[in-house]
């Protein structure tokens, strides 16, 4: 099917079931006025600046292809079937009743994360922030070192023992990873006063169905050699007014305090 970019003709090619676009040369695509090759050309100059793509000269035919590989598998263009930067649109605004029909959105281009974090890297970071960013990152325990005296409210805490893989209380101020979460819709094991007991025996965890992004979270906190991490539907007892008030009053503090935290979308 052919296309007009900026009054410029280009074929669609669909070789083995993938959507490629014939751009031209990269010489037209860096000089033309068509809003879409700028956007690639914007790709193509990072691209030879943070990946030196020496191969890439003004003769050289330039492609783009429609993937659905991008960051958290989003519709992304890669150019030359290289991945070397995604171009995406990401959008400027949310929508509200009176713009329903307004939708905004700005190009981005992006280089492709690496598959697995590197624990020794995690690690680095968070000892930089703990020497060197002072008061304004670590937080402001208590002489005496109690639970009850740091966090309002709370007479202790509990946290997934990442070694053990089950619930632990402590009334004392121990150090901890805490993680933030979309829980979902999907049944999953949470605290409640019944099963409580038994999320006391080590090893129970792993016979229970705890939702895969938990089970990254303690694998994580154990590479990076921390032993608690506090997560709110495992420590905090979900059928308890009383636990769960007291909980969640104190949920920033938890979350500030803790020595590093980790957050999902």
């Amino acid at each position: 099917m052919p296309l007009d970019m900026g009054g410029e003709t280009v074929t669609e090619i669909i070789p083995e079931d993938r959507t490629v676009f014939a751009l031209g040369t990269t010489e037209r695509v860096l000089n033309s006025s068509c809003p879409f090759c700028k956007i690639v050309a914007t790709a193509v100059r990072h691209i030879k600046k943070t990946r030196h793509w020496v191969d890439r000269n003004v003769d050289t035919p330039l492609s783009i292809r429609w993937s659905h590989n991008g960051p958290g598998y989003k519709g992304v263009f890669t150019l030359d079937d290289y991945e070397y930067a995604y171009i995406c649109f990401v959008a400027e605004r949310r929508m509200d009743l009176s713009t329903e029909n307004l939708i905004q959105s700005s190009a981005c281009v992006i280089d492709p994360t690496a598959s697995h974090l590197v624990a020794s890297e995690v690690v680095r970071w968070i000892a930089d922030c703990e020497n060197t960013h002072g008061a304004v990152c670590n937080a402001d325990t208590s002489t005496t070192g109690l639970i009850k005296d740091s966090y309002r409210g709370l007479k202790l805490m509990r946290f997934v023992d990442v070694h053990q893989k089950c619930i632990v209380e402590r009334t004392e101020v121990v150090r901890y990873v805490a993680l933030s979460y979309v829980w979902g819709a999907a049944p999953t094991f949470r605290l409640t006063k019944m099963n409580q007991p038994r999320t006391r025996i080590p090893g129970v965890l792993s016979g229970l169905r705890v939702p895969q992004t938990v089970w990254d979270a303690i694998a994580l906190t154990r590479a990076c050699g921390e032993q608690y991490l506090w997560v709110d539907s495992l420590c905090i007892v979900q059928n308890d007014v009383e636990d769960l008030d007291a909980g969640t009053r104190v949920m920033d503090l938890i979350c500030k305090s803790a020595g590093s935290y980790m957050q999902t979308p």
